[in-house]
């Protein structure tokens, strides 16, 4: 039962497959024996068959052929046969068909002679022509087929080697030579080959490559040689399961191109290789491709000094040298001073220029095992390497101060800079270079602190500093973005007295910010005020301060209108004269809290006056002549320009407490404290003394005629329910008298 299910199976496969034979192979293999059968019909119908058989009878046999007078049965029965046996063993292969005809021929030829010899006369020529004349027509097809496709194969694999650009290149390993195709001399811009349009074997006597294999390699870069024969004995040697391999290769206009090599070993039956053939490929421009991003990824393209990347990888290298070799090294993060101002005053033309020619300056001052590296916009950082000492390391600073201070010639301008320098000195608390550049730029901005062109020295304490002012920053960003009632929950507003020296009498408040955070307890604005300017969170933190101080004075005077006129002085800061439409949206506040514009005092320092002059003038005076009025703070502390001054449109000048709190002890305050005084008069201002602590300094004052004091002497800053308090005793005194 097994047998015959396999027997169908069988018979159904070999049926599927002859169906699957398609008409032009089935014709191709059977076409042969239709030939073959035609040419033996042929001699039969000329008579050949009938004399040739005679004549083979009386040779083989020594008798008379007794074959039927009547070749016509004999003629069919070829046909029959030959038509038969050809479309049968048409599904075969080759070998299989040929060795089929052969052997009926054969066969039948001894057959044959075997029963003529026993008196049983058969056609022996006839059949045996037939069978060898197949055999014969069915080798001669498939020679035929294996030249035509050989000669296919070959115009597909020329053309293949042509389309992709690939040179080929075949040595043979018995004979020491190596064949290189015509595309394989072109890469190297051989002359001969631009002349060719065949591949052959060239010559040692010729100009073009020669075949020796050494005179191969010597065309191939120092660098390269070994590791390219390295890896082709690696192959040869049956390590490597094919031979790749990139390496450099010298053109004929004197050049090196990188050329990327593949092949695979012809071996022998005994498993040695005879030959290698492979193809070669011009990869200059990929490679080029290659180094242009590297060097975009590791390297400035403005100054082609390495970038920060590039920079943290020698750093990396270093701090590895240090834990093995215990070296120590330094990295010096160097920031241009003010490089904006030259930036927006000349140009950014300018600007890349300065950089370049800063770039080109360091690199000339310094020795060349130091790493020079652009940070990104005006910042540079340099690693010192080997450098034993802090000592080391701050005399390399101060040198490089010195050198950038020298004038920069560019174009027609000549510039001048400064720059300020952290140091971060190596250690073994190192382990990631990430940490030693993040401690090398805090001590920069530590050095920016307290000005310009410095250095600062990198310790534990700037690292705890810097992660304090972060934590701050965090909670005051939480702050700000809070709803309104949480907001007032932690930022507070106190208001401290302005008082009449002469009177006594109470003339207006100033609005205080405080920060009640939650864990720090409560933070005067020293604290937090710079991080607010810093990060830009003193906008809108400056238009809720003033909102509801203006609500605040608006509800005291719905409370108390005996007291009025009073005035609300809130401070401005500089950022929010960067704003737009400021004395549209300071009106606009006005308007929403029902606040008449003449119990509004703005302050501005007297620093932020003077440096923004110029650009805030007319601002002041749109302010101005909304009915608000306007007070320069800390009077005496900057740099202040009476020229500039008498343009401004300012009410109060706010003496800071630094001259009153000496001026009962020291001539010299006093007599600042006259001159201020004389000067607000003269230009139209009244004069307010801050920081007021003591009698003798009110009585000083007194004297001088100053119109306003503001200090503790008088009041502390006061919570809300303190200062409507402190207004509702003196509204009932004013009711009693």
């Amino acid at each position: 039962m097994l047998s015959t299910h396999s027997e169908t199976l069988q018979q159904k496969f070999l049926e599927q497959s002859y169906r699957q034979l398609s008409a032009s192979r089935w014709w191709q293999c059977f076409l042969p024996n239709v030939v073959a059968t035609g040419i033996v019909l042929g001699f039969l119908l000329l008579g050949l068959c009938q004399r040739l058989e005679a004549s083979l009878y009386q040779c083989l046999l020594m008798q008379p052929s007794i074959v039927p007078a009547n070749w016509l049965n004999v003629s069919m029965v070829v046909l029959l046969l030959g038509l038969g046996l050809g479309g049968g063993l048409a599904r075969l292969r080759f070998r299989y068909r040929f060795g089929t005809w052969v052997a009926l021929g054969w066969g039948w030829l001894g057959f044959s002679l075997g029963l003529g010899g026993l008196g049983h006369p058969l056609p022996i020529f006839t059949l045996a022509l037939l069978f060898g004349v197949n055999a014969v027509t069915v080798a001669s097809a498939e020679w035929m087929r294996t030249y035509l496709s050989l000669r296919r194969s070959e115009e597909r694999y020329a053309l293949a080697a042509h389309g992709s650009h690939e040179g080929v290149w075949d040595w043979n390993l018995q004979t020491n030579r190596i064949y290189f195709s015509q595309r394989w001399r072109q890469m190297l811009g051989d002359p001969i080959a631009t002349d060719r349009k065949s591949d052959h074997w060239v010559g040692g006597g010729q100009i073009g490559l020669v075949d020796s294999p050494e005179l191969w390699f010597t065309r191939v870069h120092p660098l390269d040689l070994i590791p390219l024969k390295a890896a082709i004995a690696a192959h040869l040697n049956h390590k490597t399961d094919y031979f790749e391999q990139e390496y450099r290769l010298l053109h004929y206009d004197g050049t090196y191109r990188w050329m990327l090599a593949r092949g695979l070993a012809v071996c022998n039956r005994d498993g040695r290789p005879e030959r290698l053939v492979g193809t070669q490929t011009d990869i200059t421009q990929r490679k080029q491709t290659e180094e242009e991003l590297w060097r975009s990824a590791f390297f400035d393209k403005l100054t082609d000094l390495p970038n920060r990347t590039g920079f943290t990888k020698q750093v990396q290298q270093a701090l590895e040298r240090t834990h093995h070799q215990l070296e120590s090294f330094a990295v010096l993060w160097v920031d241009i001073d003010c490089f904006e101002l030259i930036n927006n005053s000349f140009g950014g033309n300018v600007g890349d220029q300065l950089l370049i020619s800063v770039s080109q300056r360091l690199r000339a001052t310094l020795p060349s095992t130091d790493v020079v590296a652009r940070m990104g916009g005006d910042e540079f950082a340099i690693l010192l390497d080997q450098t034993q000492t802090v000592d080391e390391a701050i005399r390399v600073a101060k040198q490089l101060q010195e050198v950038l201070s020298l004038p920069f010639q560019i174009g027609v301008q000549e510039i001048f800079i400064t720059v300020s320098i952290g140091i971060a000195f190596s250690s073994n608390q190192y382990r990631n270079p990430e940490h030693i550049l993040r401690d090398a730029d805090t001590a920069m901005h530590r050095a920016k602190a307290f000005g310009r062109s410095r250095y600062q020295v990198f310790d534990q304490t700037m690292r705890t500093r810097m992660v304090v002012r972060l934590l701050l920053e965090n909670d005051l960003r939480r702050v700000v973005s809070s709803e309104p009632c949480e907001r007032c929950q932690e930022l507070q507003l106190l208001y401290q007295p302005i008082v009449q020296l002469e009177t006594g009498a109470l003339a207006g408040f100033e609005a205080l910010v405080r920060w009640q955070h939650p864990e720090k307890g409560l933070l005067s604005p020293k604290k937090f005020i710079s991080v607010a300017e810093d990060t830009g969170l003193i906008i809108p933190m400056s238009g809720w301060i003033l909102r509801s101080a203006c609500l605040q004075m608006r509800q005291w005077q719905l409370l108390f209108p005996d007291q009025f006129p009073l005035t609300m002085s809130v401070n401005l800061s500089s950022q929010q004269f960067s704003m737009p439409n400021l004395p549209k949206y300071i009106e606009q506040i006005l308007q929403e809290t029902d606040l008449n514009p003449v119990h509004l005092k703005l302050e501005i320092t007297e620093s932020m006056l003077m440096e923004n002059a110029a650009s805030i003038v007319s601002v002041l005076r749109q302010i101005r002549a909304l009915g608000i009025q306007l007070a320069i703070d800390d009077f005496g502390t900057g740099y202040s320009s009476l020229s500039y001054l008498a343009r401004f449109p300012i009410n109060t000048l706010k003496i800071d407490r630094s001259f009153i709190h000496n001026i009962d002890l020291n001539s010299d305050s006093r007599e600042i404290v006259k001159t201020v005084h004389a000067l607000a008069h003269n230009l139209g201002m009244d004069v307010t003394a801050e920081g007021v602590e003591t009698i003798d300094q009110v009585q000083h004052l007194q004297t001088m005629n100053c119109e306003y004091g503001q200090g503790y002497f008088f009041s502390p800053p006061l919570h809300t329910e303190a200062v409507t308090q402190l207004l509702r005793q003196q509204s009932c005194n004013r009711s009693s008298i």
